[in-house]
């Protein structure tokens, strides 16, 4: 019984230091995103940023942090843009990694963590077990580069050419020396007023073009208003000469016939009565005493 405690003792013992001599396990990725999020939730853990944590250049500015702050400090001011916001950590994408400028390494995952309308990009260092990287994705200002200067054209410019020189007139010769005029003392004479340019000649007025003739407007013929019939005129017809008679039988009859007076009335009381206007008027070759009466006429009986 003694042997098998004192083994027992004998094998704890030596199982002891072997246990402690083994590595702690390495952080995974996904205990780094826990460790950020509940640091930047509780505001309560600064160790989770690198004594030489890196901040962006652009971050540092927005932050307003000088350039040897430390890890506490840089811890504080990014909880200024995370308090009292819903903290979320994800990985990063490319495009945010590139904008933040930060340099990928094995062992070094990148993740982002947004708060809000802030978005910030940690890398997270699995061996140190804390955050050696921070910033933001904005863009990236890539200044355009420089345009070479353009080389001179090796191409000589042309020269202008030379005009040839105009030959050189001979000089006249010398005139010979007049004698000496006598010396009379000079008047002094006005001078002569200059002469007044007389006023160019208005331009004549050029003749004006001739009218042209207008050609009349066509004449439209007007029809004339359409004569009014003319009405018919009752024809009168004048009574008949009586043919002449022999004087014998002129004087038999003046012989025979009764006294004027009595002729007059016996005639009269003859003579049928006038017939009245029962129509048109009716020019007819022969016309009867119904148709005088018809055309105005009175006839003669």
């Amino acid at each position: 019984m003694r042997t098998i405690k004192t083994t027992l003792l004998i094998a704890a013992l030596a199982v002891s230091p072997a246990m402690a001599q083994q590595p702690a396990a390495k952080t995974t990725e996904q205990q780094a995103r826990s460790y950020i999020a509940s640091a930047f939730i509780t505001g309560a853990a600064p160790l989770i940023l690198s004594d030489d944590v890196v901040v962006q250049p652009e971050l540092r500015a927005r932050l307003s942090l000088p350039a040897d702050a430390n890890a506490r400090t840089v811890y504080q001011a990014l909880m200024n843009l995370t308090n009292g916001k819903p903290v979320q950590v994800r990985p990063a994408i490319r495009d945010e990694i590139l904008k933040s400028q930060v340099l990928a390494a094995p062992g070094r995952p990148v993740f982002a963590l947004e708060a809000g309308a802030n978005t910030l990009v940690l890398q997270y260092d699995l061996e140190r077990d804390n955050v050696a990287f921070v910033g933001q994705p904005t863009a990236i200002a890539i200044a355009a580069p420089a345009e070479e200067p353009q080389k001179a054209s090796e191409t000589p410019a042309p020269q202008a050419q030379a005009q040839p020189e105009a030959p050189a007139q001979p000089q006249a010769p010398a005139a010979e020396p007049s004698a000496p005029a006598a010396i009379a003392p000079a008047l002094a004479t006005e001078p002569a007023p200059a002469a007044i340019a007389a006023p160019a000649a208005a331009p004549e007025p050029e003749p004006a073009p001739a009218p042209v003739a207008t050609p009349a407007p066509p004449t439209v013929p007007v029809a004339e208003p359409a004569a009014e019939p003319q009405k018919p005129v009752g024809q009168v017809i004048e009574p008949q000469v009586p043919r002449m008679k022999s004087p014998a039988a002129a004087v038999a009859k003046a012989s025979a016939a009764p006294a004027p007076a009595a002729t007059a009335v016996r005639a009269r009381e003859a003579r049928p009565p006038l017939p009245k206007p029962n129509g048109e008027c009716a020019v007819k070759p022969v016309m009867s005493d119904q148709d005088l009466v018809n055309c105005g006429a009175t006839p003669h009986y």
